[in-house]
């Protein structure tokens, strides 16, 4: 179900005590969190941001620039922001996350009852890899496929690689020109997940985040590499459920 064109709601809870904003990854689309409704507790319902330039909004160019794509985030987030929510994004959602959080705070909007990340290496750190976004097409599959990014071998077919890989380089060009700047650390609870063989993110990159966090935050390490986030799907939504009831003592997040 769509709200509006950024945010697909797989079930719609309107009684929900938080809405727990979904980020993707480099050339995702909101329906990677389409099952996670199922899920995670009655009283959380799931907004998955859907990017420009795929699923239903395929007709639409992909942006390339992080302040177009926050900004929009931003405004299009406002109802959602004046009531409790979370955030969860990975690897290039990480980015998306930490940096539409600290935009809702240079605004005075409320702040999460928690951030999530994942997949992704400290935002102060180097980005650890070459840029991808302006790869040759068989280059740029070979990355992709070298991080588990392709599971279906879509990317076999040249028709595919024309229909999907506009914007996954987008994505890339928007996460390769990523520039941290520095602000005071979020006073916002987190937690940082990664794959236990993720060749792009160790533990220490995650524990990194630290430093942007006020309040203690947790590291939780799983089996798989950088998509994880798939194979080992219900412990890491068992752990963002036991996290959201954590966060919200005034709200029943029921089981």
């Amino acid at each position: 179900m769509m709200d509006d064109p950024w945010q697909f709601v797989p079930r719609r809870r309107p009684h929900a005590a938080l809405r727990l904003i979904c980020l993707p990854f480099a050339g995702g689309a909101a329906s990677a969190f389409r099952s996670w409704a199922d899920a995670l507790p009655e009283s959380v319902e799931v907004r998955a941001i859907q990017l420009p330039g795929r699923e239903g909004r395929f007709a639409e160019p992909a942006m390339r620039q992080l302040p177009q794509v926050l900004q929009a985030l931003a405004g299009a987030l406002r109802p959602i922001t004046s009531c409790p929510y979370a955030v969860f994004g990975h690897s290039m959602g990480s980015i998306l996350a930490f940096e539409l959080v600290r935009l809702l705070r240079r605004q005075g909007q409320s702040m999460p009852r928690h951030l999530f990340v994942s997949g992704r290496r400290a935002p102060h750190l180097s980005l650890g890899r070459r840029p991808f976004h302006d790869l040759p097409e068989m280059d740029l599959v070979a990355e992709i496929r070298r991080f588990d990014g392709d599971a279906h071998g879509l990317l076999d077919s040249a028709e595919m690689r024309a229909l999907l890989l506009p914007a996954v380089r987008a994505d890339f060009a928007l996460h390769d020109s990523y520039v941290y700047r520095d602000e005071a650390p979020l006073d916002v609870p987190m937690t940082a997940f990664g794959g236990m063989a993720d060749a792009t993110t160790s533990e220490d990159d995650l524990h990194a985040w630290q430093q942007h966090c006020l309040l203690p935050m947790s590291v939780q390490m799983y089996a798989g590499g950088h998509f994880f986030i798939e194979a080992q799907r219900k412990h890491l939504l068992q752990a963002i459920s036991a996290q959201l009831r954590l966060s919200t003592p005034d709200q029943a997040l029921a089981g």
